[in-house]
């Protein structure tokens, strides 16, 4: 199997548990926007905030740096690996929360304004201890590419996950606290599962000289990744200080969208891929297959990219109250700026693969600096918005920065034609749908009809019992019908990465009949 069809179908895999976790979290929206409401919701970001500033520092870098370090020892001395990064990971996240545990009232103070809060941020940090323990463990998994089993830990924690919050905040109706209480049981429980297997599989041994080169990868990382968090995180802040805590939830539910990118696109795909990356790095082929692999991973991003921008507006009126509305604009330009780390944290291999972290570091530290000079300038003349136009332009100004040094250290021939044909073409698609009067209205009429006369006739046949649920769905009909209209329109993006990559289907009598259907379709419209 080629390696683009292998690092295709791991992070497919990879992507099945992301994509149901989601899909859950979204069904269970409507209920948390109803319990929490928009001071709730900022209550859950900014803790997540404050807590994801260890995660950041700890996630990112030890994951590349157990990666690089594995791909570099002899065969007689892989096995010391993950043991070694597992110590090395429990050791320091252990270190780092007795300060901050103790501190908990006075941080719940000075963020969440009510000090009585802190139990939220030691269940927050007590998660994080276990999730890192329970993700130095997983990379064995990812090193041996057993996708399959890892995603499966995954829906075991789904499982457990959803279970828990539907008894918790919705039966039991405990509150914020229960969201906290079901994340760390779930975490635990995963993190159990990867420490036995990873045991079973290596053994828990530890080495001092391959902990000094995991550290000495790794640590260069953490100031440059901090920097950046601070500066993706400030922008709550600051519009908690000048909007208020209830713009601060409108933001966190326009933020829930866009990662959605990452989460079924990026995190899977550059899973199966990165470790793919540092074996072919140093072959005569590498440099191409590296650039040609982008280019897929660019279209994918923009695939998903087109179905979120196209359905955002109409997602939120579905499951939300209208409160959280207005953040479907903000999570339009936030896609894009989603698009653009995607495409840096790619293009950082070459930086990467040369050991050059403290550079990586360095502009990461300067662009966080000017991320929050320009958060604090935008909200305050733009409001919201100016909090994800500023971090558009940030992130523009890191991927070319960054792109032309890492270019520097390992040069990739990427095929900038169609990079940018794929790009516009996203535009053009979201346009289209969203934008003009050129979506068929008189199918969604035609479908909204025919949800109406179902739910109607369910709802007379069944009694009264199931009349509420189903008036609702009646009720919202037409913005389910212009839903189904408008992702059909976006599945047809998938022409895009045909036109661009032919030879896909070339040869195979696909192409041919795929080129007749499109010639008697224009002649149809004609």
């Amino acid at each position: 199997m080629s390696l683009k069809r292998q690092a295709i179908r791991h992070s497919a895999i990879y992507s099945v548990s992301n994509l149901l976790g989601r899909l859950v979290g979204f069904i269970m929206l409507p209920f948390y926007a109803r319990i929490f409401e928009t001071q709730g919701y900022g209550i859950i970001a900014l803790v997540d905030s404050s807590i994801g500033l260890l995660s950041i520092a700890f996630s990112t870098g030890v994951h590349q740096a157990l990666l690089k370090t594995y791909h570099e020892e002899p065969e007689d001395r892989k096995y010391l690996v993950v043991g070694t990064a597992i110590c090395t990971i429990w050791g320091l996240s252990l270190m780092c929360i007795p300060l901050p545990a103790l501190a908990s009232p006075w941080i719940g103070a000075l963020v969440l304004d009510d000090a009585r809060l802190w139990p939220l941020i030691v269940m927050g940090l007590l998660t994080f201890v276990i999730d890192m323990g329970g993700r130095s463990a997983s990379a064995f998994l990812i090193i041996r590419q057993q996708s399959v089993l890892y995603s499966l830990v995954n829906l075991i924690q789904l499982v457990i996950g959803i279970t828990l919050n539907i008894y918790l905040v919705i039966y039991l109706r405990v509150g914020i606290i229960g969201i906290f209480i079901s994340s760390l049981i779930t975490v635990s429980i995963g993190a159990i599962i990867f420490h036995v297997k990873a045991i079973q599989s290596y053994g828990l041994h530890y080495d001092v000289a391959i902990r000094k080169k995991i550290t000495r990868f790794w640590f260069p990382l953490i100031p440059g990744e901090l920097s950046a968090y601070v500066g993706r995180q400030a922008e709550r802040y600051i519009v908690k200080f000048v909007v208020g805590l209830n713009g601060v939830g409108i933001l966190e539910m326009a933020y829930k969208f866009p990662p959605l990118l990452n989460i079924l696109v990026t995190f899977p795909f550059l899973r199966a891929w990165q470790t793919k990356c540092m074996e072919i790095g140093e072959h005569p082929d590498g440099p191409r297959e590296i650039a040609t692999m982008f280019t897929y991973y660019i279209f994918l991003i923009c695939w998903g990219a087109v179905f979120l921008a196209a359905n955002i507006s109409t997602v939120l009126k579905l499951m939300t109250p209208p409160e959280f509305w207005p953040a479907a604009r903000i999570a339009q330009v936030d896609i894009a700026t989603t698009i653009i780390f995607s495409a840096s944290t790619y293009l950082l291999f070459g930086l990467l693969y040369t050991k050059q972290t403290k550079v990586i570091s360095s502009i990461r530290a300067v662009m966080a600096i000017g991320r929050v000079i320009f958060s604090f300038a935008f909200i305050t003349f733009f409001g919201l918005t100016g909090a994800v136009y500023s971090a558009l332009f940030m992130e523009t100004v890191f991927l070319i920065w960054s792109f032309k040094l890492s270019q520097r250290a390992y040069t990739l021939p990427l095929e900038y034609l169609k990079i940018v044909f794929i790009g516009v073409s996203a535009l053009l698609f979201v346009y289209v749908i969203e934008f003009t009067s050129i979506v068929p209205i008189s199918f969604a009429g035609n479908i909204n009809r025919l949800i109406s006369y179902t739910v109607q006739y369910i709802s007379s046949s069944e009694g009264p019992a199931y009349g509420k649920l189903f008036n609702v769905i009646h009720h919202h009909s037409m913005d389910v019908s212009i839903l189904i209209v408008n992702s059909f329109l976006c599945s047809l993006y998938f022409l895009v990465i045909l036109l661009v990559k032919p030879d896909l289907i070339k040869g195979t009598g696909k192409y041919e009949m795929l080129l007749s259907f499109g010639n008697r379709l224009i002649a149809r419209l004609k």
